[in-house]
């Protein structure tokens, strides 16, 4: 039995998928510890699960799309952009993290910055390979959550990072 060309892409959109959240979920039981414990970074994690999930079930829109390479490699930046993201997020080296918070702090300028990548690769996949209009609903909550992303980059202030973590 031959894959089509969707099974062949929703694989690998599903492997990448795959790694990016055995990461995020390696690191949830260091955040949990009561000596690292912070519930801003772990907020975050749950967002990485949350939308790794959703990515994953948007994959269906892409059944009928008629692939080429361009396409191809639009819609893999979406889950490269999701492991970068956690790799970011939960370090290699667990043991090294004294505190999760301090940690989010120190690391805070790349996570935010790659959180807008990934939500900009979302936004242009959605437009180049589905047609999918600027001002759609869904389109403007991705412009919002790009915001957010922007927000987390460009301020250290913890107030504002707990308001934007709700």
């Amino acid at each position: 039995m031959n894959m089509t060309l969707f099974e062949y892409l929703a694989a690998g959109h599903t492997l990448i998928l795959t790694f990016a959240l055995t990461r995020v979920l390696s690191g949830v039981a260091v955040s949990v510890e009561a000596s690292r414990r912070s519930w801003l970074h772990l907020s975050w994690l749950g967002f990485v699960v949350a939308n790794s999930l959703f990515t994953f079930w948007a994959m269906w829109a892409y059944i009928e799309v008629e692939w080429t390479l361009i396409r191809f490699m639009g819609l893999l930046s979406v889950p490269i952009f999701v492991y970068i993201f956690s790799s970011i997020i939960v370090p290699q080296n667990l043991s090294e993290i004294d505190s999760c918070r301090n940690y989010f702090f120190a690391k805070r300028v790349p996570i935010f910055v790659t959180g807008a990548l990934w939500f900009i690769a979302i936004v242009l996949s959605n437009q180049l390979i589905q047609g999918t209009l600027p001002l759609t609903p869904l389109q403007i909550t991705l412009y919002v959550t790009i915001g957010v992303f922007v927000i987390g980059a460009v301020t250290a202030n913890e107030r504002i990072h707990a308001i934007l973590a709700l």
